[in-house]
């Protein structure tokens, strides 16, 4: 039988042989307008002061709409920036991607060096939330990253709401995990918002066609 590590490794070229190839820019706009508007419209983003989110590289749902609103409302918006020293991510708070933010580690755009990253006890109070990229998620929050563990890292001691940002065809049955994977709880696609921490608590609401609704207990 092969270890969680090799059926990882194959699902993760699998899942990339499945990406699109190519989606229409304006197809894609409004896929992820739709995707920031269900998060600035959910109960955890209303009551968080920060927003962790991500630079989106091109197949990943581009949240520049939503960090615009973030600041717009008074809410801090931080980015992860790779630290040579740390070996890992750590989280920088960014006011502007344009001046601030340029293209850093494996390609991704991140804080330019000069800002100052924010403290580790700040970013993991439950008064931030967590936007998080992945391959692959199912319904049970299991999230399949690119095989560095960086967020999994990222994400210990977090007490701040997860939600996974994915496109429909990113949402799967079930994933391959280990003790030490970070779940999220939520997803967010342009179906709804799948609430992976009491699925039985939470059934769907009558919110329009193609929009599941989540009743989200604390």
């Amino acid at each position: 039988m092969d270890s969680v590590k090799q059926q990882k490794s194959a699902l993760r070229r699998r899942l990339r042989a499945a990406e699109p190839l190519t989606v229409a820019d304006i197809v894609k706009r409004q896929v992820d307008r739709e995707i920031c508007d269900l998060i600035l419209g959910s109960t955890p983003y209303g009551s968080a002061a920060a927003v962790a989110a991500y630079a989106a590289m091109p197949r990943e749902v581009d949240l520049a709409l939503l960090m615009e609103a973030a600041r717009r409302s008074g809410r801090r918006v931080l980015l992860p920036r790779y630290s040579q020293r740390l070996g890992a991510y750590e989280m920088v708070p960014v006011a502007n991607e344009d001046a601030e933010t340029c293209v850093g580690e494996y390609g991704i755009r991140e804080p330019i060096p000069g800002l100052a990253g924010a403290a580790r006890e700040a970013i993991c109070n439950k008064n931030v939330i967590w936007l998080v990229p992945g391959l692959a998620f199912d319904d049970a929050g299991n999230r399949l990253g690119r095989g560095g563990g960086f967020y999994d890292r990222l994400l210990v001691g977090v007490h701040g709401v997860k939600v996974g940002v994915a496109y429909s065809w990113q949402v799967v049955d079930s994933l391959p995990a280990e003790p030490h994977d970070v779940t999220v709880d939520a997803i967010a696609t342009p179906d709804g918002l799948i609430d992976c921490r009491r699925p039985a608590l939470a059934p769907p609401a009558d919110d329009g066609p193609g929009r599941m609704g989540v009743r989200w207990t604390n």
